[in-house]
């Protein structure tokens, strides 16, 4: 049973983000994305990847951050004596849901707690006006810094309002899967999310449901998307089921994000979670995969690097992996909703 805070109360216990010394957006992106680099947060592989198209990246910051707050912000915490920063962003990946992102800092720890702090000061505070319903961020379990402040999420808020979810990030060049006779991909619409909460709920979770907003009337994206164009960027989703043969239980689901190419350095933006039942038999798995990915691929003939970037768990990925894609990185996906923020924060 959830339990809603009295946000009253919590107000009065917080920090303010001026108390703190945070500011939002209050660097040019091209001294940010110095500041980047400086930490080492553009690590030489990150940066060789996206160095062809950094202008395009910048770009689209500098368009997200016309429209205020509303799509993109960062915060930094600067110490002038020791020339000290650091920095922590946001993107808006649903309506209500944010995705928090390069957290980075050129001094001690204490800088790194101030800016989270700030930060989460900052969502508790405007929790309905944008509006703050779930938060995440992504991590690589090789951060031990990440690890134990993000690993550790679930045993602040508890199961009922967080969740940590492990996957495999790999690329996949979508001309090597064919499509198969015995697996049939329906694409669902906004309207029909009862043929996807049954199978999100037992893969994915609930948290997850609610934080991706699945369960909304608008799993297109549609409202977000409109925000987006008034900068002439786009925020869409599009999602698949894969069924087997004539069976009407979903065997896989492909659910795709589109966004502004280099919102977040690792193109998590742009992924693709595909989800195949562990129902199915293992042979089964590459079918389901082949069909889903050829479904989904008209949805990437833009993207600039030239495959599908695909996050999964490890079993459907050493079959992908098997058969021509490629491994990034392995990633955890944590997850905390509105309700829980505070239990977060002390």
């Amino acid at each position: 049973m959830i339990q809603y805070p009295n946000w009253e109360e919590i107000e009065k216990d917080i920090i303010s983000c001026k108390t703190l010394g945070c500011n939002y957006n209050n660097l040019r992106v091209d001294d940010l994305f110095e500041i980047y680099e400086e930490v080492g947060f553009l690590y030489p592989e990150k940066k060789k990847r996206i160095l062809p198209y950094l202008q395009i990246i910048k770009d689209n910051w500098n368009n997200a951050l016309k429209l205020g707050e509303d799509v993109l912000w960062f915060s930094t915490y600067e110490d002038q004596i020791n020339s000290n920063i650091a920095s922590f962003a946001s993107y808006r990946s649903t309506y209500g849901g944010w995705v928090g992102q390069h957290l980075v800092s050129t001094g001690c720890p204490v800088y790194t707690a101030k800016i989270m702090i700030g930060a989460h000061t900052k969502v508790i505070r405007e929790r309905d006006k944008k509006p703050y319903k779930s938060f995440q961020n992504w991590f690589s379990p090789n951060n031990k810094y990440a690890s134990r402040v993000f690993g550790a999420v679930t045993d602040s808020i508890g199961n009922d309002l967080s969740v940590i979810i492990e996957y495999d990030y790999i690329s996949i060049k979508a001309d090597l899967f064919t499509n198969c006779k015995n697996i049939n991909v329906k694409q669902i619409f906004n309207g029909n999310n009862n043929e996807i909460t049954e199978f999100l709920l037992k893969y994915r979770g609930n948290v997850y449901i609610e934080a991706e907003e699945l369960n909304d009337s608008d799993i297109e994206l549609n409202r977000v998307n409109e925000i987006y164009k008034q900068v002439d960027l786009t925020r869409k989703r599009y999602i698949y089921i894969a069924y087997e043969g004539s069976s009407n239980k979903p065997a896989g689901m492909a659910i795709v994000l589109r966004g502004p190419f280099g919102l977040n350095f690792s193109n998590l933006e742009n992924r693709c979670d595909i989800i195949v039942s562990d129902e199915i038999e293992s042979d089964t798995v590459y079918e389901v995969c082949s069909a889903l990915i050829s479904s989904v691929k008209e949805n990437y003939f833009d993207f600039l690097l030239g495959y599908i970037p695909v996050v999964t768990n490890n079993r459907t990925s050493e079959v992908l992996l098997n058969k021509g894609a490629n491994m990034i990185r392995k990633y955890k996906q944590c997850i905390w909703l509105k309700e829980g923020y505070y239990s977060y924060y002390i």
